[in-house]
């Protein structure tokens, strides 16, 4: 299956990413996040991806998985570690 990246990056920009303060367990942190979520399910998916293995295959990773991605910065990055692991596994 293959993705045109002229529009993830129109989605990106439709998306709407901000600047948000999410009140965690023991800090309050800074994340990237859909204009449109609620603060709740902001921490849903940062509680998530806290839980998520960190480990990455042992061979260099191929370049289009290492290249910076329009939404890569949202969520602390945790859906694009995920989606680099899954991928690159």
């Amino acid at each position: 299956m293959r993705f045109d990246p002229r529009a993830e990056e129109s989605q990106a920009i439709d998306q709407g990413l901000d600047d948000r303060w999410i009140d965690r367990t023991d800090d309050v942190i800074l994340v990237k996040a859909p204009r449109d979520w609620s603060s709740a399910r902001v921490e849903a998916w940062l509680d998530w991806a806290q839980s998520q293995p960190i480990d990455m295959p042992l061979s260099d990773l191929p370049e289009h998985l290492t290249q910076d991605h329009p939404l890569a910065a949202a969520l602390d990055e945790a859906p694009a570690r995920y989606a680099r692991r899954l991928a690159a596994f």
